[in-house]
């Protein structure tokens, strides 16, 4: 009978209660990427990454993220995240020592989530989008449009109405603000995300300034729903108001590459 740490689709850098019960030291940078957040100040994360791998050490009071090789090469991250060096030693737990916070006693090493459906790797726009979610809160306007300031939380690429409004549909995860004064649709981005030379053409990407904010509430919510004049094409909530900028990109282009056929 194949054990569990000889199926083919288990990693060699992952170990298994086989191999003995301790964690094994790995480097960085060379099978995988690691991006780490400081404990209690990011706890949060926890239950927002409940569905990808984590390594929730309790001696250091920190959960680290194995991500793809250079997926997260141009992230800006928030004070008491980092990208770990290359090199870095993480300390990775048996793939079997999983915590998920009712046992009485558990590892002090251990995953947050079992690591076998992703290999012990996390989807990089999954947690991107975690992060920014959990930074909503310092600046989504609670009640009233505010004059928020542009590159300080996030960039935004604006678009007119007319060419990407079946973009924003189709962007689920996403919101997009409408603007109607420029009658224009702006998507929230990452910091850093995007270069000049990465923006299609007809569209504009600001990076420094001032912009209005809509306060959450100020959402198109249905068909039949009248908005304010400058509102989320749907609720913010829990998504990602953060665009995912890969993502955001194709759907751009599919729909201007639509526009031309």
């Amino acid at each position: 009978m194949e054990h569990d740490d000889q199926k083919p689709d288990r990693p060699g850098w992952l170990p298994t209660e086989r191999e003995g019960d301790i964690v094994t030291p790995a480097r960085a940078g060379i099978m995988w990427d690691a991006v780490q957040a400081q404990l209690p100040q990011w706890r949060t994360l926890l239950e927002r990454m409940r569905r990808q791998p984590g390594i929730h050490n309790c001696r250091s009071a920190t959960l680290t993220w194995l991500v793809p090789g250079e997926a997260v090469n141009w992230w800006r991250l928030p004070p008491g995240i980092r990208r770990l060096p290359s090199g870095r030693t993480v300390l990775v737990p048996p793939a079997e020592h999983v915590y998920d916070g009712r046992a009485a006693v558990h590892p002090v090493i251990h995953w947050a989530t079992s690591p076998g459906r992703r290999r012990g790797l996390t989807d990089p726009t999954v947690l991107m989008s975690a992060i920014h979610a959990a930074r909503v809160a310092e600046w989504m306007p609670a009640r009233a449009v505010t004059w928020l300031p542009v590159g300080r939380w996030w960039h935004a690429l604006r678009a007119p109405r007319r060419q990407v409004w079946s973009t924003a549909g189709g962007l689920s995860y996403a919101p997009a603000i409408v603007e109607p004064r420029t009658d224009t649709l702006a998507w929230l981005v990452p910091v850093g995300s995007f270069e000049p030379a990465d923006v299609p053409a007809g569209m504009e990407l600001l990076t420094e300034g001032h912009m209005e904010i809509p306060p959450a509430p100020a959402a198109r919510t249905g068909r039949h729903t009248e908005p304010p004049p400058l509102h989320w094409t749907m609720p913010p909530g829990e998504r990602a108001v953060i665009a995912p900028p890969d993502q955001l990109l194709r759907e751009l282009h599919a729909t201007l590459a639509g526009m031309r056929r």
